[in-house]
């Protein structure tokens, strides 16, 4: 089922609450292994607000503010997303991203 902008749908599915804080932690973690040189010709995106983000969840989903996710998820994240697939436009060649670390 898809939220369709329904903010009531997603505050009474602790689900979709659940699995949209883990997916923008997973952002967060995987922005960790973009190297230097593709963090710097993409200044536009927070790389740090990622991280935090991250952290945020990763070290406290109890305190994690619904209305700031919502607010995350139908704002800030088609931003994101649009960013990113202007990195992936780009900068990915066929063996992937050029500098992508491994590992943390």
């Amino acid at each position: 089922m898809e939220l369709d902008n329904d903010e009531a749908e997603f505050m009474a599915r602790t689900i979709y609450q659940k699995g949209c804080a883990l997916d923008l932690a997973y952002i967060g973690e995987n922005s960790k292994k973009m190297s230097l040189e593709i963090m710097n010709r993409h200044p536009e995106i927070d790389w740090d607000s990622l991280r935090r983000y991250r952290n945020f969840v990763a070290h406290g989903y109890e305190s994690v503010n619904l209305s700031m996710l919502w607010r995350q998820l139908f704002h800030r994240v088609p931003i994101i997303r649009n960013q990113f697939e202007k990195l992936v436009s780009e900068d990915v060649g066929s063996n992937g991203l050029p500098g992508h670390r491994t590992g943390s």
